[in-house]
């Protein structure tokens, strides 16, 4: 599919379409049923790859019951990056009212269990980026 082009004086629909739909009674209201909804639901997805590291947003309706997921980034061995950008779309357009930010180590160690080896920056500044300013 080739990526809209964009014009001046021109604009584009957007429009967001369901792709599959997964029976799924978890709550994910706990980091445990988080887990649980990454094994019985992202894990056997046909396309996941459980050698590489993916990123994952689980939006969430207010009895904190996943209603929509989707895979923001796919990365390598070791490493997968995120940018704000890529993690807030599908919130806001699947009108979520909270969201968990999943990712996976497919080896299975943690070295910095504290940071999840993600940037320290990127870390710290997620719950910024989710705010919003008035003035």
């Amino acid at each position: 599919m080739k990526a809209p082009r964009f014009r001046p004086g021109t604009t584009n629909r957007i429009t967001v379409t369901s792709v599959r739909e997964d029976a799924c009674t978890i709550t994910t209201d706990t980091p445990e049923n988080l887990l649980k909804f990454w094994r019985e639901i992202i894990a056997t997805q046909p396309d996941h790859e459980s050698d590489k590291e993916s990123v994952v947003v689980v939006m969430m309706n207010t009895r904190l019951r996943p209603h929509a997921w989707h895979r923001v980034s796919l990365g390598t061995v070791n490493e997968c990056s995120g940018h704000p950008r890529e993690i807030f779309r599908p919130v806001i357009a699947a009108g979520a009212y909270g969201f968990a930010l999943m990712h996976n180590h497919p080896s299975g160690v943690m070295p910095y269990p504290v940071l999840c080896r993600m940037r320290v920056g990127f870390t710290l500044e997620m719950p910024y980026f989710g705010t919003l300013d008035a003035a």
